[in-house]
């Protein structure tokens, strides 16, 4: 049961980190446009 809980934890992490992802290339930081920078 453990590894299914460490299995879920990981899906999460690595869903909130695409969200991020995503959400970065909506707001075009990934490109470097100016005045676009992170907080």
């Amino acid at each position: 049961m453990r590894h299914a809980i460490c299995a879920y934890l990981d899906l999460i992490q690595l869903s909130q980190q695409a969200q991020i992802m995503i959400s970065r290339i909506h707001h075009g930081n990934i490109r470097g446009l100016p005045g676009q920078t992170d907080p």
